[in-house]
């Protein structure tokens, strides 16, 4: 590969049309914790392969806190990766503990076309955020 960047992208669990998508290029990714990826991804300043989050980006990453926050209270904050075909694979139930290589499958291959028409492989990391109501 040319450099060694994972691109993540992270999403609200909705289905709704026009869904608001977050990305941005992290490096070393394996080496990290789904947990810190997170923290970068809610990060609303320029990446060194993005630009800076519009104001619906940010109420993106703001419902994203929002569900990090009420964790454990009265909700169950959920962080899934996705196949190549956007199906859920795993629920990580440690996100600050769980490095993002303990799980070979959650960086996938996409195959895209460049900027002059070339084919090219870039890697994913496609992360979806929830919420689930505690039982009690």
């Amino acid at each position: 590969m040319e450099d060694e960047h994972v691109i993540v992208t992270l999403r609200r669990n909705e289905f709704v049309d026009n869904q608001v998508i977050l990305e941005k290029a992290v490096f070393d990714c394996e080496n990290k914790t789904f947990g810190s990826v997170l923290d970068y991804m809610l990060d609303p300043r320029e990446d060194s392969h993005g630009h800076a989050y519009s104001s619906r980006e940010r109420e993106v990453c703001d419902a994203i806190s929002a569900y990090r926050k009420a964790d454990g209270r009265y909700e169950r904050f959920l962080l899934t990766y996705l196949d190549a075909n956007e199906n859920p694979v795993k629920q990580i139930s440690e996100p600050n503990k769980t490095k993002v290589g303990k799980y070979p499958d959650a960086i996938i291959l996409k195959r895209e076309r460049g900027e002059f028409g070339e084919n090219k492989t870039r890697r994913y990391l496609e992360l979806v955020a929830d919420t689930t109501e505690m039982g009690g």
